[in-house]
């Protein structure tokens, strides 16, 4: 769209730049684009009783920041993450954002718009709750880059610029994915009465988010027009810096104010109806296209848009004007006011206007006494609470005034440019400081009611991902887990009191469009007085500190004499807050010393049983720590169990279990296990001696909580290395002992049935090559097809004649049991004529007893059935293949 712009910059910017340079009356507006002002410009105050009393800019810092804390989608790992691409073309927008800086969120909402086969990741959480509405949203948007065009040099001046672009970049982008085509916009991503029904950060929500839009048959021309606003203003924020990707904002904001213009008068909650319990439309769209119009004309100069502006301008203004309320997201035309007022004293406007001077005169349209009466009335006519705050409404109260403070030094910047007004321009000054000042601490409470600026801020904020709440219980914690800097809390009563409860949620709750008026007036203010006493904090945002997220907690049961077991009780706990995050992947391992039990003749692991009482996760298995001989440790998996933080119930499971010995003559010291330290009896323990892994990170399985028992040294010596081949043989039956609905558990009984002491090495299987393993111990395993090869640890037993181990298994997937082959070296029953040769003769035979059925129903048939499970099929032919051309 750059062809439709004729000139470069903002009127405000230029005006102001020829009254300060003292040639007003002769000043030429055709180089606007070329203005640089690199230091904030100074206005002068008017007395003493203007003083600012705060710092402005460390309160713009945090207004800021605030908006970076209800950012949905996926989040920025470092800097230069998430570049943009245009959905409709493919270029490349943007190279990507600045580093996330609030530790407490994370990636949230990653299938916004999967319902409908559009991305529509991205935007702002609407409040203190996550659903994105989207009127409110461009409402938001469209302020707060007013506010930048407006008070550029005092954003640039407190550092906060960039993070002002980040922060528009952002919403912008998302507004980009959801207008798909012309006359299709997304207006709404969650559904209210879902995400209300869940106290919860959200990173971890559980519930599907679904997508509704507007269109040509489901109309909503006050969202389009309020988009298209906030598309334009955000493009004139960029057209110095980012030319290209300010004319694609440009652009969507053209189609849109052409889509709501095809869809006049009508309501976007009549076609979103999931809005109308939160965001119902009331004043319709007659004050969104006058505001899309005037702010289309500034960005393009082309006169249609003025025309259009003010043909639409009437039904918002009568011939006085209105003033009985204040700009918000369901009626900007106080807004309206002030931006036409602006307009109007643009040289370019009397050759682009369509009105007369006698229209003019008349009142109808005279945008300056309409804007004045507005602000008049806020300053001198409006009730006030006793402690001083203008009072309008209850819910929110403190948005009303900060954001006619907003549109105050707005209209008063104006009247500096064109060298009019000292005295309202005194007053409307006076009347924002004042009101600024009271929602930051100057009231009777000495209430800071943004959040984290001040000695006495509004605590606790509503707002869950704030709160870190585990519980799914807005009460629980008391105090939030996290600070939510720069959220301007709702406000107080008529009579200046303040119920500082995140349930009282008129008065405590957050939102975009109830902080995107006073970030406004807070830059404004930095201009009004100058960066003296202004400074944003240098350390800020501070560091955040941790407190436990996911961990373990015991305690000792009394199941069992302790001489010859220990019971125990765990929880695996999930209060994740810094992020918050889910986990279908953790599994814990208690740590067990067995010297006592060695000396007095233990032999293999096999000999400790583990009794199971109670079982939440997916399976327990007993293994050696390394090669430690008297080091080793339950692992307890809850593989594809979800633990969440979103509940009592959900944030936390269960295991109880004894261990101990297959022979109780024996005496066991359970005081001696490393992760028994520190246990007491029925009393539960947080113990980061037992160990937490989280097996389904990015990076792989990693320890996430407490500690691996230190290097005892007690090492397994390596068996002998057998010369030759092997004497003797082994009988190899498996047993399945542990099952459950997906999956089982199966050891193997190796027996030595040979002469002399021998170690056996491996053995196979059939087992389906489709049966995923899940844990392996003390060898490995590979496969080729249906055949499984399990190779043993170099530190299996030697076996005496006719001794036995089933220190060696597996757990896997479904239900489908494994099938010993014979593991004598050679395979007797693959030489099926028997002439000490696997050759083409005994192929022919597995070949006919294939063709005949395949059913071992005779002698002949059987002596093919190589793997014993009574069918001469496809297994045994890969198992004959493997003795093929060997020799007896």
């Amino acid at each position: 769209m750059s062809g439709m712009v004729r000139k470069q910059g903002f009127w405000g910017l230029s005006m102001l730049a020829c009254f300060l340079a003292g040639v007003w009356g002769g000043c030429s507006l055709a180089l606007a684009g070329t203005v640089t002002l690199t230091a904030p410009t100074v206005y002068p105050g008017y007395g003493p009783s203007l003083a600012p009393e705060f710092n402005y800019g460390d309160a713009l810092q945090k207004a800021w920041y605030f908006y970076e804390a209800q950012r949905s989608g996926p989040l920025p790992q470092f800097d230069g993450d998430l570049p943009f691409y245009d959905p409709r073309t493919g270029v490349k927008l943007h190279n990507g954002f600045r580093a996330n800086r609030i530790p407490w969120r994370g990636a949230s909402d990653p299938a916004d718009g999967a319902d409908v086969g559009v991305d529509l990741t991205g935007g702002w959480h609407d409040a203190g709750d996550q659903v994105k509405f989207g009127l409110p949203m461009a409402f938001s948007a469209a302020f707060l880059a007013w506010g930048v065009v407006e008070f550029h040099d005092g954003l640039q001046a407190t550092g906060q610029l960039e993070w002002a672009k980040e922060n528009l970049r952002w919403v912008a982008d998302y507004f980009i994915r959801a207008h798909v085509s012309a006359n299709e916009l997304y207006g709404q991503v969650g559904c209210g009465a879902d995400d209300h029904s869940i106290w919860a950060p959200p990173e971890v929500l559980p519930h599907v988010r679904p997508a509704w839009k507007i269109d040509m048959n489901c109309q909503g021309a006050d969202l389009a027009a309020q988009t298209s606003a906030a598309m334009t203003f955000i493009s004139m924020v960029f057209r110095e810096s980012e030319p290209a990707y300010a004319d694609v904002l440009l652009q969507h904001g053209v189609e849109l104010y052409d889509f709501a213009r095809a869809t006049r008068y009508s309501k976007y909650s009549d076609c979103i109806t999931d809005a109308q319990s939160y965001y119902r439309s009331t004043a319709g769209d007659k004050d969104d296209f006058v505001f899309a119009g005037a702010a289309l004309y500034i960005a393009t100069k082309d006169p249609r848009f003025l025309h259009d502006a003010e043909a639409d301008y009437l039904p918002i203004s009568d011939r006085e004007g209105h003033h009985g309320w204040t700009a918000v997201w369901d009626d900007v035309r106080y807004g309206v006011y002030v931006l036409l007022a602006k307009i109007y004293a643009d040289p370019d406007y009397g050759a682009d206007s369509l009105i007369t001077g006698a229209e003019r005169h008349d009142g109808y349209y005279d945008y300056n006494l309409h804007a004045q009466n507005f602000l008049n009335y806020w300053t001198h006519g409006i009730a006030h609470t006793p402690g001083g705050m203008a009072w309008l409404s209850q819910w929110g109260s403190a948005r009303y005034p900060a954001a006619t403070a907003f549109l105050a030094l707005v209209y008063r910047k104006h009247l500096l440019a064109v060298n009019l007004g000292p005295q309202l321009r005194e007053n409307y000054l006076k009347f924002a400081t004042e009101q600024v000042n009271y929602v930051l601490g100057d009231n009777p409470l000495h209430m800071s009611y943004m959040v984290g600026f001040g000695a006495q801020a509004s605590q606790v904020a509503h707002h869950r991902a704030a709160h870190g709440s585990s519980t799914n219980d807005i009460h629980n914690p008391e105090l939030p887990r996290h600070v939510l800097y720069g959220g301007l809390a709702g406000g107080p009563a008529s009579d200046d009191s303040y119920t500082d409860d995140r349930n009282a949620f008129t008065m405590t709750e957050v939102a975009c469009d109830i902080n995107a008026g006073i970030t406004g007036a807070l830059a404004g203010l930095v201009e009004a007085y100058g960066i003296a006493g202004n400074e944003p904090d240098p350390g800020f945002p501070p560091a955040s500190p941790h407190d436990d997220e996911l961990y373990v907690k015991a305690r000792l049961k009394t199941k069992q004499n302790a001489g010859v077991g220990t019971g125990v009780e765990v929880s695996v706990v999930n209060e994740s807050a810094y992020p918050p995050r889910q986990s279908d992947g953790l599994m814990f391992r208690y740590f067990m010393d067995l010297s006592e039990v060695l000396d007095q003749g233990l032999h293999t692991l096999d000999e400790v049983n583990v009794d199971v009482y109670r079982d939440e996760g997916s399976g327990v298995t007993l293994k050696r720590w390394h090669d430690s001989e008297c080091i080793c440790y339950l692992e307890w998996s809850f593989a594809g169990v979800n633990i969440a933080p979103i509940g009592t119930v959900e944030k936390q499971k269960f295991t109880e279990f004894l261990v101990r010995l297959s022979w109780t003559d024996a005496d066991w010291d359970g005081a001696n296990d490393p992760s028994y330290a520190g246990l007491v009896a029925d009393t539960w323990v947080v113990t980061d001696k037992i160990a937490l892994y989280d097996t389904n990170l990015p990076e792989g399985s990693q320890l996430i909580w407490g500690e691996e028992p230190v290097d005892p040294g007690c090492r397994l010596s390596p068996p002998p290395q057998p010369g030759g081949e092997p004497a003797g043989s082994f009988e190899v039956v498996p047993e399945v002992y542990s099952s459950w609905t997906s999956g089982y558990c199966a050891k193997f009984n190796i027996t030595n049935t040979g002469d002399t002491p021998q170690q056996p090495t491996g053995f196979q299987f059939i087992l389906p090559g489709t049966v995923q393993f899940t844990n392996i111990w003390n060898g490995t395993i590979s496969r080729d097809g249906d055949l499984a090869e399990m190779t043993l640890s170099q530190y299996f037993p030697v076996l005496e004649p006719g001794q036995s181990s089933n220190n060696v298994g597996y757990c896997a997937s479904g239900t489908v049991f494994p099938v010993m082959i014979e593991n004598s070296p050679d395979e007797p029953d693959a030489d099926t004529d028997r002439d000490d040769d696997v050759d083409g003769v005994d192929l022919r035979s597995w070949a006919k007893a294939y063709e005949n059925g395949g059913n071992c129903t005779a002698p002949d048939t059987c002596a093919c059935d190589l793997n014993r499970d009574g069918a001469v099929d496809g297994a045994d032919l890969q198992l004959f293949s493997g003795h093929f051309g060997r020799r007896n």
